[in-house]
């Protein structure tokens, strides 16, 4: 935590070579993990160096070929690019590899949205995010998210309803239903969910 701690001042005031020998100092306690190549991916990208950048985020992904915030960094960089199929197809395989991955599929849904994917077929990919992690405690659905991200209220009051049923007193699908309700226009019903 310190490591970080100090990657992130670093970054706070401006010294970008500091955050990067911070890195460094990180990659030889854990040489084995993907996160000192991510930061010092997400580093150079704010630098402007794509090539760094990307041969960083697959520095890690050979690490962990399921680290999906690599993989959603290459598939960002893809579509900055112009190459949505190719960072459609990263995340696909990602969710190929791993069909329970549900951050993957989270990231292939939203790409799929940014590159012209139909809203049925956003729709699918969020839902089957859902019956890979079903409700539980910690967690709303991905799928209400999604809908009240879109704009598709009724929805999204549909599916937080569903969820209300299927977990009463859940505090964050009560306000996942309440925030629905919001967007379906109906305040006064919002504020009783909001109580």
């Amino acid at each position: 935590r310190a490591d970080l701690a100090l990657i992130s001042t670093r970054l706070r005031a401006g010294d970008a070579a500091g955050a990067l020998r911070a890195v460094e100092a990180l990659q030889k306690k854990m040489p084995e993990r993907p996160l000192p190549d991510l930061l010092r991916g997400r580093i150079l990208l704010a630098r402007k160096d794509v090539a760094g950048a990307t041969a960083s985020f697959e520095a890690a992904l050979r690490k962990d070929g399921r680290f999906v915030p690599a993989a959603s960094a290459l598939a960002s960089i893809d579509l900055a690019a112009g190459r949505g199929d190719a960072a459609r197809k990263r995340l696909q395989d990602l969710v190929t590899a791993d069909p329970n991955n549900v951050p993957a599929r989270v990231a292939l849904a939203e790409v799929t949205a940014l590159t012209g994917g139909t809203r049925p077929k956003e729709a699918q990919i969020f839902a089957a995010a859902g019956e890979a992690h079903p409700p539980q405690p910690h967690a709303p659905p991905l799928d209400i998210e999604h809908l009240l991200r879109i704009g598709d209220a009724q929805a999204a009051l549909s599916a937080a309803q569903d969820g209300v049923a299927a977990l009463p007193g859940h505090n964050d699908m009560q306000s996942a239903l309440g925030r629905a309700q919001l967007a379906a226009g109906d305040a006064r019903q919002a504020a009783a969910t909001f109580g």
